[in-house]
């Protein structure tokens, strides 16, 4: 494999400490070429550091996987809670989230189609401490919902499985210049409210 140069279609590298352009070069190139063709050397190369010195940042691969997760969740994270500050309706606060969420997933690059092609279950080395990243991150949307004044017969698991499945799917479906973020969530938020989006 010769060494990937810049494509636009991904996020322009993070110039920054060594450790943040890895972490950069792993997601660019765990989402262009695969998890197993992404060798550490290559990885190396393409954020511009000896082979060997990768090894003083990440004991592993799957290391490195655990890390480009952790910096999804938490660009994900940041923008949802800076987002729920200043609303204090149940309702509101979830399509708040939601929207966070939606932005920080569309417009995540590497970092979110590392996540999507790679859930826990893929690696197995790496599995357990993906699991618990996402189960971190999914217990705001856990406290939200338990706020909302759903129908009774509704179990609240469900419905935050059934979101978090919708949402995280977004970037499969998705094509620039359709509808807004605001606007999925509103849609989204309506099928709970009204039992169908009008």
């Amino acid at each position: 494999m010769s060494k990937v140069q810049p494509d636009s279609r991904f996020v322009a590298p993070i110039r920054g400490t060594k450790r943040q352009g890895l972490l950069v070069s792993a997601a660019q190139l765990f989402s262009m070429y695969g998890y197993d063709r992404a060798a550490m050397r290559y990885i190396a190369t393409t954020a511009g550091i000896m082979a060997g010195s990768i090894y003083y940042y990440f004991a592993s691969k799957a290391d490195m996987l655990i890390a480009v997760n952790e910096e999804g969740i938490r660009r994900i994270s940041s923008s949802k809670k800076k987002s729920l500050k200043t609303r204090q309706d149940p309702w509101q606060r979830v399509e708040a989230a939601m929207i966070a969420h939606f932005k920080a997933r569309l417009g995540g690059g590497n970092y979110v189609w590392v996540q999507i092609k790679y859930p826990p279950k893929r690696i197995a080395s790496a599995g357990p401490r993906l699991i618990k990243l996402r189960d971190d991150y999914e217990r705001i949307f856990v406290n939200q919902i338990f706020t909302l004044p759903l129908f009774a017969p509704l179990t609240k698991k469900y419905v935050r499985l059934m979101i978090l499945g919708a949402m995280n799917a977004t970037p499969t479906w998705y094509s620039a210049g359709g509808d807004e973020p605001e606007e999925i969530a509103k849609a989204f938020g309506q099928v709970l409210w009204y039992g169908e989006t009008p």
